[in-house]
């Protein structure tokens, strides 16, 4: 019998890793305002390689648990293609907007934002009254 089971763990460790996500990292650009609002992106925070993003969106905080599906994203791109940075409302050459997305990405007006990319890249930021964008700091 453990002859089977030292057979086996190779073939459920490769399983194991294969179901875990992408790390990935997002955050928003120093400097960033509504009016020009920047994501950078890579496998790690303050990483400067371009990555295959795959998926981007952003969303009001506390959207998914209110529309108790996939609701409808405030901006989003899908594509293929490396990159280091995304401009908030600015498709990237070659992206696709996200089914049900509005052509224009929506006005983001004071309050709580939520970035994510495919893998596990999220962060958290607020706009506030006069425009600047604040990101909160990692939990």
């Amino acid at each position: 019998m453990p002859s089977r089971v030292h057979h086996a763990w190779p073939v459920l460790l490769v399983a194991a890793l294969a179901a875990c996500p992408q790390r990935t990292a997002v955050w928003v650009e120093p400097g960033s305002t509504v009016e020009r609002l920047r994501f950078q992106v890579a496998e790690r925070r303050g990483g400067t390689e371009p990555l295959d993003i795959g998926l981007f969106r952003v969303d009001r905080c506390g959207a998914w648990a209110e529309a108790g599906e996939r609701p409808t994203p405030m901006w989003g791109a899908g594509t293929s293609r490396s990159l280091s940075v995304i401009e908030y409302g600015v498709m990237p050459p070659g992206a696709m907007p996200l089914i049900g997305q509005a052509d224009t990405a929506l006005t983001l007006i004071p309050g709580c934002y939520e970035a994510m990319i495919s893998g596990t890249g999220h962060t958290v930021f607020d706009v506030t009254a006069d425009g600047h964008v604040i990101e909160r700091e990692a939990q």
